[in-house]
C-alpha cells in the first residue's frame, strides 16, 4: 500500500472530495500524509490571490483537522489491541501506561475542535463574476 500522501487542496469543490479521499487511504494505510493548500494568484491582481490567508489557513486547518482524527483513531485502536493481548495484565507498569495512553486519545478524540471529517461547517464564499 501506500507509504506516503500528498494531498492537495484549494477554494475548489473537488477540495472536499480529495480530502474525503485522503482521509479514506489514511484509514486503509499506515501512510503519512502532507497537505499543501494551493492558492491562485488573479491575472492583472497586483498580487491579490482568490482566497485571503484567513481562508487558505482555514480550508488547511480543516483538512489537518480531519488527518489528525484519523491517526488518533488508528492509535486508539493499536492501543486497544495491546491491551487485550495475553500478559498484559501480568505487568502492571505496561497495563497502567496502555490505560492512560488510551485515556489520553480517547480524551483527545472528543475534542469540539476536531471534525469529523474536517470539512467546511459553514456555507462556502460565493464569489460573484
Amino acid at each position: 500500500m501506500f507509504t506516503r500522501i500528498l494531498l492537495a487542496i484549494d477554494d475548489s469543490p473537488s477540495s472536499d472530495v480529495a480530502v474525503s479521499f485522503a482521509t479514506a487511504m489514511a484509514r486503509q494505510s499506515v501512510a503519512s500524509v502532507r497537505v499543501v493548500h494551493v492558492n491562485e494568484y488573479l491575472v492583472g491582481g497586483r498580487g491579490f490571490t482568490i482566497e485571503t490567508h484567513a481562508e487558505a489557513m482555514r480550508h488547511l486547518e480543516g483538512a489537518v483537522r480531519a488527518l489528525r482524527r484519523i491517526h488518533l483513531r488508528r492509535r486508539l485502536e493499536l492501543v486497544q489491541h495491546e491491551l487485550n493481548k495475553p500478559g498484559v495484565g501480568d505487568d502492571k507498569t505496561l497495563r497502567n501506561e496502555l490505560l492512560l495512553e488510551k485515556d489520553r486519545l480517547s480524551r483527545a478524540l472528543r475534542d469540539p475542535g476536531l471534525a469529523e471529517d474536517g470539512l467546511r461547517a459553514g456555507p462556502r464564499n460565493q464569489k460573484t463574476a
